[in-house]
């Protein structure tokens, strides 16, 4: 921790009474800008918690405004937080913060604050902003739901590759050298899903992201369940016919860019899922999201070469299965976060 930062973090069992800090005061510290609609959402949650917690004090700060940041820093360091750059909205209660507007973090921050109005939570600051004493006997709030992330990424990973390209195009595997194919395609839609990180993550400070991704990933659902009957979901036939020529010939380079390109063009039935499941690792650390991404990847690239074992090309079937997978988990994640 920087020496020049005087900082005090206090983490009480019992509070002493003192005149200084009330007994039940809540401190409530949020960092946002104007033009952030997740922001508004969040304000206007605590602006209404403020009812049911009449001892809410809310203190706002635009990171727009470098001082903020400054501060914003110390408040990640004094919370050992290991995020890049400032994620808004970002919320302090007490030694505990919520990065995001989530159904989850909304729950979260209300049990927070249940605890905090019988206990008092309480974060000062000096008047030069160089320290911030945090006063919180409270336990950290936790959900169960939580516990849904783990099956929530393998279930993500399966329905991904049940697709009716990915059948059709792993039954014409026929080397050895079909390792080659799996590599590509694994680490295509590892890739794929940092840079997708990267651009929901600009796009969500403009754009309140959660409910219009749910309805991307229902609708896309909903297309592929009836292209069982009618082909509204489909790969063009141009495509088609540059991965035909690439499955002939079974060398080594085009069947890594068999594995590159068959990642790309399943986005066609899969696109609504890989963006719940960046949006839902969008304020993780880089190495929670790292482990949650290869698990949602292993989970495809097993099942993957399940598929290439089986050899079935039952695109009907196929259709059904990452229609309603996508559509199952765009109502989970409605619900859960």
């Amino acid at each position: 921790m920087n020496q020049k930062i005087k900082v005090a973090f206090l983490l009480l069992v019992i509070i002493p009474v003192t005149a200084a800090i009330p007994k039940m005061s809540i401190d409530v510290f949020i960092f946002h800008t104007e033009t952030c609609p997740a922001c508004s959402q969040m304000m206007e949650f605590l602006n209404e918690a403020l009812q049911d917690y009449p001892t809410l004090v809310i203190y706002k700060f635009d990171i727009r405004d470098e001082e903020n940041k400054k501060l914003y820093d110390l408040f990640k360091e004094v919370h050992q937080l290991d995020v890049e750059g400032y994620p808004i909205p970002m919320v302090f209660i007490g030694k505990d913060s919520f990065a995001g507007y989530t159904a989850t973090n909304l729950k979260l921050i209300d049990k927070k604050l249940e605890k905090c109005l019988r206990e008092g939570c309480t974060i000062t600051l000096t008047q030069d902003r160089e320290t911030v004493v945090i006063i919180d006997p409270t336990p950290t709030p936790e959900l169960f739901i939580a516990e849904f992330l783990l099956p929530f990424f393998v279930l993500a990973g399966v329905f991904c590759c049940l697709n009716p390209f990915n059948s059709e195009v792993v039954s014409r595997l026929k080397t050895r050298r079909s390792f080659l194919f799996f590599s590509a395609y694994f680490i295509t839609s590892l890739l794929l899903c940092f840079a997708l990180v990267n651009v929901i993550s600009i796009l969500d400070s403009v754009i309140f992201l959660r409910v219009p991704l749910v309805v991307i990933a229902v609708l896309l659902g909903f297309l592929s369940v009836i292209s069982v009957k009618k082909k509204i979901l489909k790969v063009p036939q141009s495509f088609k016919n540059a991965m035909d020529q690439l499955a002939a010939d079974q060398s080594g380079f085009n069947l890594f860019s068999l594995g590159i390109g068959a990642c790309i063009i399943s986005l066609v039935y899969t696109f609504g899922i890989y963006l719940l499941v960046v949006y839902r690792m969008l304020f993780f650390t880089f190495a929670d999201r790292l482990q949650n991404l290869l698990i949602f990847n292993v989970s495809l690239l097993v099942v993957l070469i399940l598929l290439y074992a089986v050899k079935s090309e039952r695109k009907g079937l196929f259709s059904l299965i990452v229609g309603g997978g996508s559509i199952v988990l765009g109502i989970v994640f409605w619900m859960v976060w």
